[in-house]
């Protein structure tokens, strides 16, 4: 007996759903974007978990029968160097970090509070390229600030400071608004 398949597709609009997906984090958002990119974020963690290219989820095992079990991703998985939510202080220390909300018209987005700083995080589809876009507003910024990652298996760009030992500082004029773009290298994940 072959399991029954309920996908899921995505069109014209990201889809937003708030589901446990396997392997993922149980607060997860799973976000399916136009044009085949989808990604996990955790609203506990504040992170993006993985993302996946492909075809977006099978609800099936969470919906079908007595349901209740993770949905699976229809894509193949990429990491995407997830170390936790991703910004520093300047001199790199951690604050503690709390999911406000998120919007899902146009490009979905999440609003957190980063130890009494807004951040607006917009996740969207990599340009020309199998991975994701991080847009980052702080509005507030007043200081520099660092985005960390692991690099391992992705290359790693941005719209704007200084790339050191693997973290990114940035500038605090630029902060207000930046962007930092996740890729797999040609040929796939090494």
């Amino acid at each position: 007996v072959q399991a029954r398949v309920t996908p899921i597709a995505v069109h014209h609009h990201p889809v937003v759903m708030r589901v446990h997906v396997e392997g993922a984090a149980a607060r997860t958002i799973a976000v399916g974007l136009p044009g085949g990119m989808n990604y996990c974020f955790d609203a506990e963690a504040c992170c993006v978990q993985f993302g996946w290219a492909g075809a977006y989820l099978d609800i099936g095992p969470d919906r079908d029968n007595r349901g209740g079990r993770p949905c699976k991703v229809l894509g193949n998985r990429f990491a995407v160097g997830n170390v936790g939510f991703p910004l520093r202080t300047a001199d790199g220390q951690k604050r503690p970090v709390q999911f406000s909300g998120y919007r899902t018209h146009g490009t979905p987005s999440y609003s957190l509070d980063w130890g009494g700083q807004v951040v607006q995080w917009t996740v969207a589809a990599a340009p020309a390229a199998v991975g994701l876009q991080y847009t980052f507003a702080l509005p507030e910024a007043r200081e520099a600030v660092q985005f960390v990652i692991n690099k391992k298996g992705i290359e790693v760009t941005s719209s704007a400071g200084e790339w050191r030992n693997g973290i990114l500082t940035v500038p605090a004029a630029a902060a207000k608004n930046f962007t930092v773009t996740l890729t797999l290298p040609i040929g796939g994940p090494k």
